[in-house]
């Protein structure tokens, strides 16, 4: 019933399809034709699950940040298609010869400028009528035709008018780069064949070439992720999928897949296949400019990809461009967090800004990075690095593309219902718009944890509220192994980073004690030394013990603050000066597993071993983790025997005192006469640059019988500055006895 036409919408079609009737091809028939799909389409209501699909679809794109990347994106690729097309036309000019038909130029600024401006006001003019010229072959944004909401009530009308807004920024954000494209391919074909007659093979070859050039073409990988996705579809809820629910889009990255394997040296296998096409063309009579055309332009993608290869390998070893993350959790945490190199990133003075959002440039960037960064040089690691190197360039397009919901679902460890059932939990939060996070980033900087292990509905619900402002405060910070809360942005969360920035932006963050860490740890490898990352889960005895974000967070606090304090400490020794690198990584990697355990006792209250009490009681009586190792000796002496000990510092150091015993015990072991013996040990004693009293006290500590300086002994522990009882402990160790005030 609501489809009923009026009188004058009638007339208004048959009117407008005679006018069109007797119009050329292009936009402006284009939009009569619109302007009646138009009118048709708003009699109809919004498809089952369109309503879900639409708000989705917003949530995720309307926000300021995903239209710069959709533009810088376009951007990007523009030079490396004019590099390519200088390859391209070459080739072509020399095929011409043979076919008399050019196909490819070179760039013509004039006639993308052109294009620029006509695809503006094309966009542009759509969106002030209400329709879309759009082709939907290219739709690369999915943009369905008709309201998604209904407009009998204001919200239903807001949300149309929002996405109508989404439609016009994400179509204008391509428009103007495929009828770029378009205008440059079609004057090329004119000026190159010299001619003005258009034919439709021309129209078609330049068609092609835009939309490939911003990844809305047609083809087997896009078929093939639509089938999928349709054929998941089946389980649905009121019109909306799973397919929806995995693959919310499906054009754009089976597009980039493809285009990761053209602009590579891969794509020279292809190619090849195209010239082999050609040449049969050629003999049996079947050739067309088409065929032509794709060839040369494979090869002209093939060619200046591999350039990309090796400008990626110069980037990577210059340490400008980094890979995947580190293997080790410790590290990798580590390197993201203190030192500021994110995984996937470009590394400029102090900051790292990821790439992965700009494929598919980022593949040769990303594979390099990891061949180059493959450790070892024989054949066997290079080989192990490129089939790395190549899973994580497709690693990068699933994160990308939300197909990573899908590997999500395949690998999980609890198998693929669990995986689903993981999926839609996280279809609430999907549901807040990437909008509101955006503006939660700008006004809370601290990095917060929406995980908690074990319970996926508590997760899901944390996922919320990390994207809603101000209540993301209400979440655990993310700590760093160092024990320093995790700004975002660098601690740079200001309004262009968070809303316009195309890339995420990592500030480098390191302390002294990091810079050492680091530096042992390229000098000798060992991982050990890192910092850890606070564990979901802890082990005791059988019984497994889950910790909430919280505790996980004051546990990374408070094992990363001990690391920073005693490293910081030990940087101030002489005696760690002193060490080989090793030794020195063998102390950190003491402190490391004692701070490990320090957050367990404080935070889950494990009990420590009896070496780990001795520490913390050394440093609740002030010392630190990193003097406990640097003079681990020593110190366990001085806790075994503390009243000699005492009467040690009255004489010398600890470790002077142990080769001063040491030559003792050699004396005593020389002479078997004890009188001999005694008479030898006392002129030892004199030969040190001692004074009289503290030469009297290492001898007594022999020989409680020595009776010759008793007074000088007294007297020079009277004078120093130590409490009366310790006085009295050290004068009673040297076999003194104390009545009444008096030393005898």
């Amino acid at each position: 019933e609501d489809f009923d036409l009026k009188p004058d919408e009638v007339k208004f079609i048959m009117d407008t399809m005679q006018e069109v009737q007797n119009m050329e091809d292009g936009y402006d028939k284009r939009v009569k034709l619109a302007e009646i799909q138009k009118l048709m389409t708003d009699k109809l209501p919004p498809e089952k699950g369109t309503k879900i699909k639409s708000w989705m679809r917003i949530s995720m794109l309307f926000n300021p940040k995903t239209q710069v990347r959709n533009v810088a994106g376009n951007a990007l690729i523009m030079p490396i298609n004019s590099f390519s097309d200088l390859f391209s036309s070459y080739a072509d000019k020399l095929i011409a010869k043979k076919t008399g038909i050019r196909t490819t130029g070179t760039t013509n600024v004039k006639a993308m400028l052109k294009g620029i401006k006509k695809g503006a006001y094309e966009a542009t003019n759509d969106y002030k009528k209400g329709i879309s010229t759009k082709d939907m072959e290219g739709n690369r944004f999915e943009i369905s035709n008709g309201k998604s909401f209904s407009e009998n009530n204001l919200i239903g009308k807001t949300l149309n008018r929002t996405e109508s807004l989404l439609n016009y920024v994400m179509d204008v954000g391509d428009r103007v780069f495929s009828e770029a494209s378009f205008e440059n391919s079609l004057q090329n074909q004119l000026v190159l064949n010299n001619t003005t007659n258009i034919t439709q093979e021309m129209i078609d070859i330049a068609h092609q070439e835009a939309l490939s050039r911003t990844w809305n073409d047609n083809n087997n990988y896009t078929r093939f992720v639509l089938g999928v996705r349709k054929g998941l579809n089946k389980l649905n809820v009121n019109g909306y999928g799973l397919g929806d629910v995995l693959i919310p889009f499906a054009k754009t990255p089976a597009n980039l897949t493809k285009a990761i394997v053209d602009y590579s040296p891969a794509g020279l296998v292809s190619t090849i296949n195209k010239g082999i096409n050609l040449k049969k063309s050629l003999t049996n009579g079947q050739y067309t400019s088409t065929i032509q055309h794709e060839f040369v332009q494979s090869l002209g993608k093939a060619t200046a990809g591999t350039m990309l290869y090796i400008l990626g390998i110069a980037l990577a070893k210059a340490g400008i461009t980094s890979g995947e993350s580190d293997d080790d959790k410790d590290t990798a945490n580590f390197l993201k967090n203190t030192l500021g190199i994110s995984s996937y990133s470009i590394k400029i003075g102090n900051k790292s800004f990821t790439y992965d959002w700009a494929q598919p440039l980022a593949a040769p960037l990303s594979i390099t990075a990891n061949m180059v960064s493959s450790k070892g040089s024989d054949s066997k690691a290079l080989l192990e690095g490129i089939v790395g190197s190549l899973d994580s360039a497709g690693s990068i397009l699933l994160e990308q593309s939300f197909l990573q919901s899908i590997s999500d679902v395949l690998n999980d460890n609890d198998g693929v219902v669990s995986g689903i059932i993981n999926e839609v939990l996280e279809l609430p939060a999907r549901a807040v718009p990437t909008f509101s996070k955006q503006i939660a980033d700008l006004v809370d900087s601290t990095q917060r944890t929406s995980f908690e292990y074990g319970k996926p509905v508590q997760s899901a619900i944390n996922s919320i509220k990390v994207k809603i402002p101000f209540v993301s405060k209400t979440l655990s910070p993310s700590v760093d192994t160092l024990g320093r809360e995790i700004q975002k942005y660098g601690g740079k969360n200001n309004i262009f980073n968070v809303f316009l920035n195309p890339a995420n932006v990592n500030t480098e963050n390191i302390s002294k004690s990091a810079e050492e860490i680091y530096r042992l740890y390229k000098k000798t490898g060992n991982q050990t030394i890192m910092p850890r990352v606070a564990p979901y889960y802890i082990n005791k005895n059988g019984e497994k013990i889950t910790m909430t974000s919280k505790e996980r967070a004051d546990y990374q606090k408070i094992s990363g603050e001990i690391i920073e304090e005693s490293v910081n400490k030990l940087l101030k020794s002489k005696d760690y000066q002193q060490l080989n690198d090793n030794e020195k990584a063998e102390i950190i990697n003491k402190i490391v597993n004692y701070s490990y355990n320090k957050a367990r006792k404080k935070v889950l209250n494990i009990e420590m071993s009896s070496e780990y009490d001795k520490i913390s009681s050394y440093i609740n009586d002030g010392g630190n983790a990193g003097d406990y190792y640097l003079n681990k000796k020593e110190i366990d002496y001085s806790y075994n025997n503390p009243e000699k000990y005492k009467v040690i510092n009255q004489v010398t150091s600890y470790n002077k005192y142990l080769s001063y015993k040491k030559e003792i015990d050699t004396i005593k072991e020389k002479y078997t006469n004890s009188s001999q013996r005694k008479a030898e040990v006392i002129k030892y004693v004199n030969s040190l640059k001692l004074t009289i009293p503290q030469k009297a006290i290492l001898i007594r500590m022999n020989y409680s019988s020595y009776n010759d300086y008793n007074n000088q002994i007294i007297n020079y522990i009277n004078k120093q500055s130590i409490s009366l009882d310790e006085k009295k402990e050290i004068l009673e160790n040297l076999g003194f006895k104390i009545r009444n005030g008096r030393v005898y």
